[in-house]
Formats: C-alpha cells, sequence, structure tokens
C-alpha cells in the first residue's frame, strides 16, 4: 500500500456541482491523489485513467456487438439446416422395415 495516496470524495452538497460526468449525472466520483505529485500530475493522470476506462468501455461494446452477430449468424444457420432435414425427410419415402 503507498503511503503517499488519499482518496477524496466530493461532498454530498456539492455533488451536483463536481461529481457531473459526461452524461450529465450526478454520480459522486472518489478521486485518487498522489500527495507526492503537483496537481497538474494528479490531474492529468486521472484524466488518462478515465480515458483508458472509455476506450476498455467502447472495445467492450464492440466486441459484445460482434458476438451476438456471431451467434445470430450460427442460430440462421442451424435453422436453416434444420429446415432442409425435415425437408428432406417429408419427401422420403418411409421403407416397409423403417421404424415411423
Amino acid at each position: 500500500m503507498n503511503l503517499n495516496k488519499i482518496v477524496q470524495s466530493p461532498h454530498k452538497k456539492f455533488g451536483d456541482i463536481y461529481a457531473t460526468n459526461d452524461d450529465g449525472d450526478n454520480d459522486a466520483v472518489s478521486v485518487e491523489i498522489d500527495l507526492a505529485q503537483n496537481a497538474f500530475g494528479n490531474a492529468s493522470q486521472y484524466h488518462s485513467k478515465k480515458k483508458q476506462a472509455k476506450e476498455k468501455e467502447k472495445r467492450t461494446a464492440d466486441t459484445s456487438q460482434k458476438a451476438i452477430k456471431s451467434v445470430e449468424k450460427a442460430t440462421k444457420e442451424k435453422v436453416k439446416d434444420l429446415q432442409l432435414r425435415t425437408e428432406i425427410a417429408k419427401s422420403r419415402k418411409v421403407l416397409w422395415f423403417e421404424k415411423v
């Protein structure tokens, strides 16, 4: 554990001023402050972490969309294959020795 860091949370009465995010929601945001750095260093570290989190969220959304599309495609192929099998089974004449 690093002793030069503290976590600062905004007070509830100042929450709507200091704790707004990009969506305009008034969520309280806890900020980790490194006492060994100056204000610019802490701010740049906070914004770089925020940027990384936003990029990760975008990558996750893109990956989930790709996964959904691939599952939909596989499902359509399975349905098509099942329909083809039922058509083949209907068109084929059942022989006398086969179980119905």
